[in-house]
């Protein structure tokens, strides 16, 4: 059964976004795991290198909130602008170093107030954004306010990953809306930088910003563990929501994709009932 149990786990759509999955009740579970996952596949080499990372409560929860994964460093650095740059560092992980955005991504920054903080230097946020999150635009722009003013303010980095289609982005770009899914990058010294995704394509390695050095982190393999442990194709399945009815913002796809994510369930389906008769 074990086979059985793995193509199950996997479900109908493996090493890609599942677009059933994107809906909140699902993503929820799936956002995590994809912070605990990436906890685990930085915690060691951050730590060697003088960081440490841990679990917050969200930015885009609560406005005393903290960030999802924040990375520490262990000593008291100088946070002022530097010559490093950030698309040669991110090579040397072998990760993409996405394309600078042009413009005014953020509100002026003398219209930000400072956080104070008493938990130390804070370095790097990652943020995974929820469906939920784009719901309400008053929500949105009070996020990327304090978004702003650990940037402006504390010398933060703060990186996003938005794995869910939406007709709402917290990155204010046009980039954004030619993408189903992306991970911006915004670095307290430089330009921010976009790694967009197109729907079916597997989600990109990116490099996680510290102070003038980087580590690379493997977003699909996040992904990928996170829906498994949660048994989400398990969830979708039992619960009858592998429909077109169900199927989270039907509109950002074309009808060849409609067509092609419902084959690959009954694709899916089929290939569970022939590992089901095999085994008894």
């Amino acid at each position: 059964m074990s086979t059985y149990r793995e193509t199950y786990k996997q479900g109908p759509f493996p090493h890609r976004i599942d677009p059933w999955g994107e809906a909140p009740r699902y993503f929820q579970q799936i956002h995590s795991g994809i912070i605990n996952d990436i906890l685990n596949q930085i915690q060691d080499t951050i730590f060697d290198m003088g960081y440490l990372a841990g679990k917050e409560t969200s930015l885009l929860i609560t406005d005393q909130g903290k960030p999802d994964v924040f990375v520490r460093s262990r000593q008291t650095t100088d946070i002022t602008k530097s010559n490093w740059n950030y698309s040669q560092a991110a090579s040397t992980v072998m990760a993409e170093p996405g394309l600078e955005l042009s413009g005014d991504v953020f509100p002026e920054p003398d219209a930000i107030h400072i956080t104070h903080r008493s938990t130390g230097e804070l370095v790097t946020i990652v943020e995974i954004i929820s469906p939920r999150n784009k719901d309400r635009s008053g929500d949105m722009w009070d996020y990327i306010e304090r978004r702003n003013r650990l940037i402006y303010g504390k010398g933060v980095n703060v990186v996003e990953l938005d794995l869910t289609r939406s007709v709402k982005r917290l990155t204010q770009d046009i980039l954004a809306e030619t993408y189903a899914y992306h991970i911006a990058i915004y670095l307290f010294d430089e330009k921010p930088r976009f790694i967009g995704m197109d729907y079916g394509e597997a989600l990109k390695r990116f490099a996680l910003p510290l102070r003038h050095e980087v580590v690379g982190v493997d977003t699909q393999l996040a992904y990928d563990n996170a829906y498994q442990q949660a048994y989400i194709a398990n969830h979708i399945e039992i619960e009858n929501h592998y429909a077109e009815s169900e199927l989270p913002f039907p509109s950002l796809l074309t009808d060849a994709q409609i067509r092609e994510a419902k084959e690959s369930v009954t694709i899916w389906r089929e290939e569970l009932k022939r590992l089901e008769a095999s085994s008894s």
